[in-house]
């Protein structure tokens, strides 16, 4: 931190009290600065000192899921999942789960499922008003994807793929074929063909509903930690260090798509050929209208990270992250605004207009 009192002829360091790298400064009521992992600093005496705010308690949401331009669901730390029916305006507590929730998914605004610790699951068919507990399948389950009200697959912490075929009533452990290793993203665009992704560049794909799987090569190391594909040919997948790979063959052949950060990606969702998005860490959302060709990075006026993505169409979409935040567009990500999730939602998220948290 550095200041002036003679408009920039001298400058001298202040201490800032924080060892997290500051993003932004703001004269508003006394002077505020923001940084790094959503650190917040204030004092009302030019810097001599500056404070460290208390920012609340830190809360990750894991998952977000709309169905249509009403209905959504978010997978918050602690087991909860929220609810809204107002676009993402009002958001409420819908359930509370005794495990910690990694993933969720909606195939309509009825039928949803929910995974997590030591491999609960659970599942609703009337759009969360009563939540289920189906199965306990034994290791933490990091995503689940269901392509309609049957056929769903859930991954686990040591390479373990679970398929159903009634709902999530019964699952049946399916072989991946390689040795325990964390597999954090799956994507399914039928009932017979999919790809589940994780550690070290692991990336594994089926046509016969998982009866089989064959791995496919990456050239990387890269944790994946998101994977979306539009069709049988067309896929993507991201992860650490910036990585996004990008197939036109099923994931015979994987490619690396440059995009100018090397920031840790979370989730990728496209809804097209052309129109996807990204987000990771840092508040980092890219955008692509041209298949990944080309990729620019939006304005999120947030430096939490951001670990889900939930696209309907190119216009409209949310964004979940770290300290309950979530996000919401009506313009493709031109302009993001922030939506609080319940009235508990630390005070930082309205701290200026070009910081919301």
């Amino acid at each position: 931190m550095i200041s002036t009192q003679d408009a920039g002829y001298t400058w001298f360091t202040q201490v800032s009290g924080t060892d997290y790298n500051l993003n932004s400064v703001n004269v508003q009521n006394g002077m505020w600065a923001v940084g790094e992992d959503g650190v917040i600093l204030n004092t009302t005496n030019n810097g001599f000192p500056w404070n460290v705010e208390n920012r609340g308690p830190r809360t990750w949401i894991y998952s977000i899921k709309f169905t249509d331009m009403l209905n959504g669901w978010a997978a918050v730390n602690g087991g909860i999942i929220l609810h809204t029916q107002y676009a993402g305006d009002y958001w409420e507590e819908q359930y509370t789960a005794p495990f910690n929730i990694f993933a969720l998914d909606f195939v309509d605004s009825d039928h949803g499922w929910a995974v997590g610790d030591e491999g609960f699951i659970m599942r609703t068919i009337n759009g969360g008003a009563n939540w289920a507990k189906t199965d306990t399948l034994g290791p933490d389950l990091y995503a689940v994807d269901f392509v309609d009200v049957n056929n769903g697959w859930a991954v686990s912490r040591y390479s373990d793929i679970y398929h159903t075929t009634d709902g999530g009533i019964n699952w049946t452990w399916q072989n991946s074929g390689i040795y325990p290793i964390p597999l954090h993203a799956v994507k399914f665009i039928s009932p017979t063909e999919g790809w589940t992704g994780g550690l070290e560049g692991y990336m594994m794909h089926t046509t016969d509903g998982g009866n089989t799987w064959d791995q496919q090569t990456t050239g990387t190391m890269a944790r994946f930690a998101g994977i979306d594909f539009v069709d049988s040919e067309n896929g993507w997948a991201v992860g650490i260090s910036g990585t996004i790979l990008h197939t036109t063959d099923g994931g015979e052949n994987w490619f690396s798509q440059i995009n100018g950060t090397s920031e840790l990606f979370h989730a990728v969702d496209f809804i097209d050929l052309n129109n996807g998005w990204v987000t990771g860490r840092n508040g980092t959302i890219l955008r692509t209208t041209d298949g990944g060709n080309n990729w620019f990075q939006q304005t999120t006026r947030t430096w939490y990270d951001i670990s889900s993505v939930c696209f309907l169409n190119e216009n409209c979409g949310w964004l979940s992250g770290d300290y309950v935040l979530i996000m919401a567009t009506e313009n493709g990500g031109g302009v993001a605004d922030v939506f609080t999730s319940s009235e508990e939602i630390p005070n930082e998220f309205i701290l200026s207009q070009n910081y919301p948290n």
